[in-house]
């Protein structure tokens, strides 16, 4: 199975085990990012469930009375709850958010196809959650890997440089474009990007109805030899 990706704001997970730090990495991160003058959008998974808002306020009172979407506007700022029937694929959030900001930051989400930080903590114990070879990064408190990209995690700019340098610096005019083979990520070249988002995207517009091009998900399974599996005779 080979999929390409191409997206129009770059998406960075921050990956984990629980209490690994991963809000608290954020909270360092966003506002430097914002004083570099990016928009940034922040997402958190919670799998388990999480009350929204606070407990007792008018906007909590209007979600657990089975509003389908509650709004608490405030002179600084909207809280919104929207009721699903089902958790909605990330994919399906991203594409809520497309133009608008520079970056995403999503907590969580450690399965998708997405560039991931993991965050990890000695106390912990010794393994990550991903696989080395699906991160882009580790915030340890720990020794740096020989394996990895490496940062601590009381040194948010050093891997606020990296993350401008690779995902928002690019997202300026450049294609983002990833390619999963197999399951596992492939490094791809800047010019090797430019011809598969100009040769997908170009086809894509052809197509009768299909400007603008904002987000394509493309899957292909190889068609297999059919005169392979025959039985012999």
């Amino acid at each position: 199975m080979h999929e390409v990706k191409l997206t129009m704001v770059p998406v960075v997970c921050v990956v984990g085990k629980s209490n690994s730090g991963k809000t608290t990495l954020l909270e360092r991160l966003i506002p430097l990012l914002k004083g570099l003058g990016y928009t940034v959008a922040a997402i958190k998974h919670a799998p388990h469930g999480v009350d929204v808002d606070m407990a007792g306020k008018d906007s909590w009172r209007l979600a657990k009375a089975g509003s389908d979407l509650a709004l608490a506007v405030t002179p600084t700022g909207v809280s919104c709850y929207q009721a699903f029937s089902e958790e909605p694929p990330l994919q399906e959030l991203l594409q809520r958010l497309e133009g608008a900001y520079d970056l995403v930051l999503v907590e969580g989400y450690k399965g998708s196809v997405f560039p991931k930080v993991e965050v990890h903590r000695q106390a912990l114990g010794p393994d990550l959650v991903c696989q080395p070879s699906e991160l882009a990064a580790l915030v340890t408190d720990g020794p740096a890997r020989p394996d990895l990209r490496c940062f601590h995690p009381n040194a948010p700019d050093a891997l606020v440089s990296f993350l401008e340098e690779a995902y928002c610096a690019p997202s300026l005019g450049a294609p983002r474009v990833s390619l999963l083979v197999n399951g596992a990520p492939v490094d791809l070249k800047p010019f090797v990007r430019a011809i598969i988002a100009q040769g997908v995207v170009g086809m894509v517009e052809a197509l009768k109805g299909m400007k603008p091009v904002l987000h394509v998900v493309l899957n292909i399974a190889p068609a297999r030899d059919a005169g392979a599996h025959k039985p012999s005779q």
